[in-house]
């Protein structure tokens, strides 16, 4: 494989996250945009010998990417980039293949290197990189094969949600994953999974027939029902705890199309809509999922309801009716679209909302693409709740952001524990702050912002935090989080990493 193939691949996991979209505005959530990159002419000052060095590349399907190349200060990137995930690896792993995996996993134990695994990117607390050690990154083992005799897909673990929808949405069928197109399909679904078809379908990982991972060992095995049922187990939210998952299959579903799309409210209605909406989302019908989010715009903050209804457009006309009664909106883009296309605004809402000029501050220091959030998961949102979550985005910095979504109903409260290690609370949605920015000077007050409004919101929470928005690596935390099924994870942990290979993650120990 080329460098410049190499270089093409780092460039394109590094698309911005819908996070980081929403701090732009809703125009920019259309538009997109690429991260600005910087080069990198330091030594490889690591301790690993070059020749040992030159045969491991030798023996990979992919390339490597090492601190002296220049490509590596873009590939050591994380989606959430900010001081504490500025992370330096030893060496960054292009994967072709499960084979290029193995070699991964042999050759970070032969060195005694910690070893990271990356799909999308997108982990929370940017632990799909590490210092000093081994990054696996699995964009290229981004396949999609569609099985239409048993409406099957098989999906490379390193695929975009965003890319595998469009593939899929060309052959008219569908699969439940997130709702940002930048995640990647693996480490979305091992945390279980939420998304636009959550309440219809329930979630990426309960739609998962079968996975394909290499153990510690170096070992290439499936899990399913039928192969490895305790493995398969707990890899439907168990997280990347067991091996490095490369391929996943999926039950599909076949519609092409939803009715969806935004609806904007004045953000002098927006405590009166928080405190309304978990009933909103109770009292309506599974299909409907609807994600809110406050940002900022030249006007100065909305409020924006998301909506994903897969079904007939007189059944959305009467499911969305109580989010038009409730508070009256001053804009709504509403109507048939593509499914791919959930979440991206009409042109309309992009001319109405423009996303605020960006703010260059003298002395800032160095230009670059920032972002920190953090999150936690409420089961209601009282009017103290409401009023706190709308007094920090009165005073969020430029690109903070408040999301709310992901509630729990329908088809995803319907798996049971002996299917998923995934814990399901009827009600919880999941809540987050996050702030971008672009000179490196506006990082402390930015990740200051998001973490004092996040810790406000979270003693208010009554459930526990879904894995994949937990920012913790406490055992109390992560045990809390699984709940009674931790102590089932911990003895599959033991039998397949007992060494803890697989530690840079929300981590479960093994006995």
């Amino acid at each position: 494989m080329t460098r410049r193939k190499m270089i093409k691949a780092a460039r394109n996991w590094m698309k911005p996250t819908r996070r980081a979209l929403l701090a732009a505005g809703i125009g920019t959530i259309a538009a997109g945009t690429w991260q600005r990159y910087r080069r990198s002419e330091a030594a490889n000052a690591y301790g690993l010998a070059q020749a040992e060095l030159s045969r491991f590349r030798a023996a990979l399907d992919g390339d490597v990417i090492l601190p002296a190349d220049t490509a590596y200060e873009t590939a050591r990137r994380t989606a959430s980039y900010n001081p504490l995930t500025s992370f330096r690896p030893a060496a960054i792993v292009y994967c072709e293949s499960a084979r290029d995996v193995a070699r991964c996993i042999e050759f970070a134990r032969a060195n005694e290197l910690p070893l990271s695994t990356r799909s999308g990117g997108c982990d929370i607390l940017g632990q799909s990189s590490c210092d000093r050690g081994i990054v696996a990154d699995l964009s290229l083992i981004n396949g999609v094969g569609i099985n239409h005799a048993n409406r099957r897909a098989t999906i490379g673990a390193g695929a975009r949600a965003g890319l595998v929808n469009a593939d899929l949405g060309a052959a008219g069928l569908a699969i439940p994953l997130g709702c940002d197109p930048v995640v990647g399909v693996g480490g979305l679904t091992l945390g279980g999974g939420l998304g636009w078809l959550l309440g219809k379908h329930g979630t990426a990982s309960d739609n998962m027939v079968s996975a394909r991972l290499v153990t510690a060992d170096g070992e290439i095995v499936d899990a399913s029902r039928d192969d490895n049922p305790d493995l398969f187990w707990a890899l439907n939210g168990g997280g990347g705890n067991f091996g490095i998952v490369t391929a996943i299959s999926f039950r599909t579903q076949a519609f092409r199309q939803v009715i969806g799309g935004y609806i904007v409210y004045a953000m002098d209605h927006a405590a009166d809509f928080l405190m309304a909406y978990p009933a909103l989302m109770q009292a309506a019908p599974r299909e409907l999922m609807v994600e809110l989010a406050i940002i900022g715009t030249v006007q100065g903050p909305v409020l924006v309801a998301m909506t994903c209804f897969p079904g007939s457009a007189e059944d959305a006309a009467a499911a969305l009716q109580p989010f038009f009664d409730i508070v009256p909106p001053v804009a709504d883009d509403i109507g048939l679209r593509d499914y791919p296309s959930v979440g991206t605004p009409s042109a309309d809402m992009i001319a109405r909302f423009p996303a605020p000029p960006v703010e260059t501050p003298a002395g800032a220091g160095e230009i670059d693409n920032f972002n920190h959030w953090r999150g936690c998961n409420l089961t209601q949102i009282d009017a103290v709740s409401a009023a706190t979550i709308v007094a920090a985005m009165r005073n969020a910095p430029p690109g903070g952001t408040f999301g709310l979504g992901h509630f729990m109903k329908g088809a995803a409260l319907e798996a049971s524990a002996g299917h998923t290690a995934m814990p399901r609370h009827a009600g919880s949605m999941c809540a987050y702050f996050s702030a971008s920015w672009r000179h490196a000077g506006q990082a402390a007050a930015h990740m200051a912002w998001v973490d004092q409004a996040n810790e406000a919101l979270g003693a208010r929470s009554d459930t526990p935090t879904y894995v994949n928005y937990l920012a913790s690596n406490a055992e109390t935390d992560i045990r809390s989080t699984y709940g009674e099924n931790y102590e089932r994870l911990r003895a599959i942990k033991s039998r397949w990493d007992p060494e803890n290979i697989f530690r840079n993650n929300r981590n479960i120990r093994a006995f």
